[in-house]
């Protein structure tokens, strides 16, 4: 009998010491898994946030400088690309000038040539940055939503005015944007850093 309990007890604690070695294995195992996985999401959302930054475009047109500083504020804030819009005709510097060739080209409807307008296809996110001029979008901004290829984008209007705020574009810029794959929204009028990042924060 003592014969058999002996051999039993052995048999139990070789049981034991594989089972615990067998769960330790295990253990090390799902630690490791579980280690790499962390690492990977790690990698994955820091490359994320890149290809988040990469899809982003802040374009603009600026005469006197005053959209050409927020445009630049913005840029600093979302990353991504940063265009300044080259047109032909240009615009006057001289504000009687510019008031009276913009004034015509809004009688007559004529759009300005954008020269370097980017694919905008590869971006998830355009700031778009204009004057305001005549309570209105310029009339490049036409150009820009007929040339554009558009896929999906959102698009968030920004205008720099001392007198005019974006809602007085939004029902040319929503005519404009009409039969477009673009998520347009209101934008805001960019005249202060504390404005800008009010809104920022919407999509942060």
């Amino acid at each position: 009998m003592k014969k058999v309990a002996v051999i039993g007890s052995l048999f139990a604690i070789i049981l034991v010491f594989f089972g615990i070695r067998q769960y330790a294995n295990y253990a090390v195992k799902k630690g490791s898994s579980f280690m790499n996985q962390f690492e990977n999401n790690n990698n994955k959302q820091q490359l994320n946030n890149k290809h988040e930054s990469d899809e982003i475009l802040t374009i603009y047109y600026s005469n006197s400088g005053a959209t050409e500083k927020a445009a630049k504020y913005i840029h600093r804030q979302v990353s991504g690309d940063l265009v300044e819009m080259k047109l032909t005709p240009n615009y006057p510097d001289d504000y009687q000038q510019l008031a009276e060739v913009s004034k015509d080209q809004i009688d007559n409807n004529v759009h300005p040539r954008i020269d370097n307008l980017p694919d905008l296809s590869k971006y998830r996110v355009i700031f778009l940055g204009f004057p305001t001029w005549y309570h209105r979008p310029p009339m490049f901004i036409n150009t820009f939503f007929e040339t554009g290829h558009f896929n999906g984008q959102t698009v968030i209007p920004f205008t720099t005015s001392m007198s005019s705020g974006i809602d007085e574009s939004a029902s040319y810029l929503e005519k404009m944007g009409q039969n477009k794959k673009i998520d347009l929204q209101d934008g805001f009028r960019a005249n202060n850093q504390t404005t800008i990042d009010k809104f920022i924060k919407q999509y942060q």
